[in-house]
């Protein structure tokens, strides 16, 4: 589905993401860095279609900082491509209570893109 230099875009992201998760290993380094790493590399699985890994990628940053827009996106995005809803709902739910909950435009955002993508399944 996608063209050769998407595909080598994508993997480029993917190895310097990770080793940027490498040189980081074992280090106290700031919670925020570590999820944008660990969300960075979930988006490259998302756009390659390794939808399992997207998760579980996702996932694992969330354990750094779950309180920062945009950390749920691909773990309900990968949930609903893998048509579990009751799983995209439970971190749908997770996401308004945790992301910036006070953040009414972000709440507003989340609720659309998850409307937006029950209609497409």
């Amino acid at each position: 589905q996608f063209d050769h230099s998407t595909i080598q875009y994508l993997l480029t992201a993917k190895k310097l993401i990770e080793e940027k998760l490498a040189i980081t290993e074992g280090r106290e380094i700031d919670g925020i860095l570590q999820k944008k790493i660990y969300s960075g590399l979930s988006r490259c699985y998302y756009e390659m279609e390794d939808y399992e890994e997207a998760i579980s990628t996702g996932i694992s940053g969330l354990k750094w900082n779950k309180h920062l827009q945009h950390s749920y996106e691909y773990i309900i995005m990968s949930y609903v491509k893998l048509k579990q809803m009751a799983k995209a709902r439970e971190y749908m739910s997770q996401a308004l209570e945790h992301e910036t909950p006070s953040d009414e435009k972000n709440k507003a955002r989340l609720q659309a893109l998850f409307q937006a993508l029950e209609v497409e399944f």
